[in-house]
């Protein structure tokens, strides 16, 4: 019978606990920090629902006692491209929606009203249409920032004195072809680098005609197609084959 191998985290828990557990403790963190522990415990999944950062779903679970929960979805194809302040600061946003559903009036399901707003600014982060000063604070699709200083941005300092860390990354994201194109400053991309998480990070999409190198990392095999395949080697027990180079076809 084969036994699949099990891999741990830093204080032997498997992947699964680790990543979600990670983010309960900064759900539980902010919700008393910035909510005052008004909201109510949530189930939190990742999902990559649309291409979307996050999003916030009332009494989304019930259990088979009766019991309802609200879901917080993140999409962890961007936690690769993103600081670790910018992803929690997702997280919150969405905690926002949470205290708005429970303690204040939401307007229609996509809509970001007045209320909403407010209660952003008030825990330190601007709401933005495009994510840039200046932006509209209210309308469908909203993004924000943080608000240096504020709030949030000293919680999130306070629950990095902790220890506190994201660990768990998703390999083989193409985060060329997400709704919000990764900026990344060169520490992180060498880092992502070094973790085999290079593929489409700040990088646009190869327009077509282009004819792409990849490469066993393990047995070294190497074979050309177009952009954005996934190759996995019949050699190596399923392993991925890396993007090695590009060039135009002249064909």
């Amino acid at each position: 019978m084969h036994t699949p191998k099990t891999r741990s985290g830093a204080r032997g828990e498997t992947p699964t606990a680790e990543a979600y557990d990670e983010f309960e403790r900064a759900f539980n963190h902010f919700n008393g920090a910035l909510f005052g522990a008004a909201l109510p415990p949530v189930m939190l999944t990742f999902q990559r629902r649309n291409r979307s950062l996050g999003y916030f779903s009332r009494e989304r679970f019930v259990r088979r006692t009766g019991e309802r929960s609200d879901e917080i979805a993140l999409n962890p194809e961007h936690f690769a491209a993103m600081a670790m302040r910018d992803i929690l600061s997702t997280l919150v946003h969405e905690m926002v929606h949470q205290w708005q559903a429970h303690h204040g009036k939401p307007s229609r399901r996509t809509y970001h009203n007045r209320e909403w707003a407010e209660k952003m600014e008030a825990i330190g982060l601007q709401p933005s249409h495009n994510g840039e000063a200046g932006g509209r604070r209210t309308g469908e699709q909203m993004d924000h920032f943080v608000i240096e200083g504020g709030p949030f941005d000293q919680a999130f300092a306070a629950l990095c004195d902790t220890g506190f860390g994201v660990n768990w990354l998703d390999r083989l994201a193409d985060l060329s072809r997400l709704e919000q194109p990764a900026e990344i400053d060169e520490d992180l991309a060498a880092e992502l680098a070094a973790l085999g998480i290079a593929k489409g990070v700040g990088e646009t999409k190869k327009r077509a005609g282009t004819r792409v190198k990849y490469r066993c990392p393990k047995c070294g095999a190497q074979v050309w197609g177009k952009a954005d395949l996934m190759i996995l080697c019949g050699e190596d027990d399923g392993a991925a084959f890396e993007l090695v180079e590009a060039e135009d076809d002249k064909s």
